[in-house]
């Protein structure tokens, strides 16, 4: 049994000589690389000079020339090839002097290799800072990026300087380069920087110069990453207000769900533009999934690729009416007027421009308009008062989402009454809660698996679109692969039908896109990554987001295919000029039109020549921006 003076004995025992050494071993060790060959070159010194002055009591000679030869042994070891035979205590001494060295030179040679491979890791994780000004954070890494880099490059493609984009995320630097160059064959311009960390923590926000960022890209993993970094940026950017290389930097973020764009604004300050994405993809497919083509029209207007809105200042429209101005450009379209931080679609024809008024262009590129007087209207292919036929056809919806009422919500503004939807899935009843609906109504179809000889059942009617709902309860790439298997079955359906039916998808990756392409048939693809698009746009102009979000809305004005006899005869050529101008005599603007006929792009021609003859035929439509 212990004692309490055995107990004492037990915590007052003193470390031994060994632990001491070991324990103060380790806390040079712990100061760094520099410490410790300071300490190597210190041991050395010390020994040399002991091994001198033993050699210089035995054997004579100067003490200082003693020191020094016992140093040089030290360092290199065939030092001792040259040493004279007739003293056996110098021999000895300078013997264990060139061990003592080949020890500590092995060991030198290992913390500086050790430190050098540090310091390479560390510069291949991308720990420095930024040293940039005007470039674009992208706070975030996820399959979303490539599309984000892609739609900067292409922005940015034309400008006369570099644009430089970082992206902070979570992998480390050598994968995310080696990703991006993956998915991304030609940079132009444009120079990726990757730095490796949380791009919520300050450190990595400082890392990435966000105060001298022109811009800042939230593209989170989920909506509660989202705004745990939107937080954090603006307590960054509050904390250096005097310091921004940009007055106006502002960050733009999509929130996925509903019920976070309520936390999303109010954690959001005056800098923060926040995109409620699932709002815009339901919109976009409500509307596309009874207009053939639109989705395909709102990609061209979202992306850097061919034509997309600009805000620009013409001289040559001031004091002109908004009707005249349609007729002044050679190709680009105008559709509305920014005027005092505020955008007028589709304005009144009347509408005069004036002084600080920019027009809303949908152009080719930046400032490359061209101003042409030439006019050409063919009065006697006009359609005059046009009955446009606002009919819809069944709609039958393979699969379900979260997205499912939201999508159900909008197309029941747009629907007649008495619409029919199919809702078709193995599961025993509809997975998701649905609203009461005025327009539409809903039939549940409960199938054994998505194959023809089930899909074949289903339609009721000759004349029907269909719409086919990622999964988003999977990998990504599993869900597109599911989607491109049921876009083969429903095109099988079509050649044994002969039904040139639409198919509207979800594919949730954009190199997918090509994939769904190759199937043929009228499939019309409406990507996850748009609502990355739209962050893109909005990154390079704020004022983008309200156009976006009319355009977007059953208020206002809003994109429509219509049929071309509407407007025109179809029976010649019609110069675009022309359709033009009978459009804005109904209050429209034609954006361009669809050639059913052409696959390339589904046919989708924007900004033709205000001069060129088209022929169309009665499957053609025109792109049209209108209140109704």
């Amino acid at each position: 049994m212990l004692n309490s003076s055995h107990i004492g004995d037990i915590f007052m025992k003193k470390p031994s000589l060994k632990e001491k050494i070991q324990y103060h071993i380790e806390l040079i060790m712990e100061k760094g690389t520099a410490t410790m060959i300071l300490m190597l070159l210190l041991f050395t010194l010390i020994a040399s000079i002991i091994a001198g002055i033993i050699v210089y009591i035995i054997c004579g000679g100067a003490p200082g020339a003693r020191i020094w030869d016992s140093f040089m042994h030290t360092l290199d070891a065939g030092n001792l090839a040259g040493d004279e035979l007739d003293s056996k205590t110098n021999i000895v001494f300078m013997t264990i002097m060139t061990l003592f060295g080949l020890f500590f030179t092995s060991a030198l040679v290992g913390i500086i290799n050790s430190s050098f491979e540090n310091k390479l890791y560390e510069m291949r994780k991308g720990t420095s800072k930024v040293l940039e000004k005007g470039h674009v954070v992208i706070l975030g890494y996820n399959y979303t990026v490539f599309t984000l880099i892609d739609s900067l490059v292409e922005a940015n493609s034309n400008e006369s300087h570099k644009c430089v984009v970082v992206v902070v995320g979570d992998e480390e630097q050598e994968v995310m380069e080696d990703e991006i160059k993956g998915h991304i064959s030609d940079f132009r311009n444009t120079k990726v920087i990757c730095r490796s960390g949380k791009p919520y923590e300050e450190h990595m926000l400082d890392r990435a110069s966000v105060e001298d960022a022109k811009t800042v890209i939230i593209n989170g993993i989920d909506d509660f990453n989202s705004i745990k970094s939107m937080l954090a940026v603006e307590a960054y950017i509050e904390n250096r207000e005097n310091e921004l290389y940009d007055e106006n930097l502002f960050v733009s973020v999509v929130i996925q769900e509903k019920k976070f764009v309520d936390a999303a604004e109010l954690a959001g300050g005056k800098r923060v533009q926040i995109i409620y994405g699932n709002d815009k993809i339901s919109r976009i497919i409500a509307h596309s999934c009874n207009q053939r083509g639109l989705c395909g029209v709102f990609e061209e207007l979202f992306d850097f690729a061919d034509n997309e809105l600009y805000f620009e200042d013409v001289a040559e429209a001031k004091g002109k009416k908004f009707k005249e101005v349609l007729h002044m450009f050679e190709a680009e379209i105008p559709i509305g007027i920014y005027r005092d931080h505020k955008s007028l679609i589709n304005p009144s024809m009347d509408e005069v421009i004036k002084d600080g008024d920019k027009l809303i262009l949908f152009e080719d590129d930046n400032g490359s308009f061209k101003i042409s007087n030439e006019k050409n209207i063919e009065e006697d292919l006009i359609v005059q008062n046009p009955t446009i036929d606002k009919s819809m056809m069944d709609l039958i919806i393979l699969g379900q989402n979260k997205r499912l009422d939201d999508i159900l919500k909008e197309y029941d503004m747009i629907a007649n009454k008495e619409s029919v939807v199919k809702i078709v899935d193995t599961l025993d009843s509809l997975e998701y809660p649905l609203s009461d609906y005025n327009n539409i109504k809903i039939k549940y179809v409960k199938i054994d698996e998505f194959s023809l000889e089930n899909i074949r059942k289903i339609p009721e009617r000759k004349e029907f679109n269909v719409l086919v709902l990622t999964n988003d309860d999977i990998d990504y790439e599993d869900a597109d692969s599911y989607t491109l298997i049921k876009l083969i079955e429903l095109k099988k359906l079509a050649e044994e039908t002969q039904n040139r039916f639409a198919t509207t998808c979800e594919i949730r990756k954009s190199s997918n896109q090509k994939l769904a392409a190759l199937i043929g048939g009228d499939n019309f693809v409406v990507s996850s990554n748009i609502t990355s698009l739209l962050a893109t746009q909005i990154s390079e102009n704020r004022a983008l987001a309200e156009v976006f979000d009319e355009l977007l809305t059953t208020e206002g004005s809003e994109l429509y295919m219509r049929p071309v006899d509407s407007f025109v005869k179809i029976d010649k050529e019609v110069c675009f000029d022309t359709i033009i101008e009978s459009a804005s005599r109904n209050d429209c603007i034609v954006l361009g039109y669809r050639k059913s006929d052409v696959l390339k792009d589904n046919g989708i021609i924007t900004c033709p020549k205000r001069n060129s003859k088209i022929k169309f035929n009665e499957d053609d439509t025109l792109i049209v921006l209108a209140k109704d």
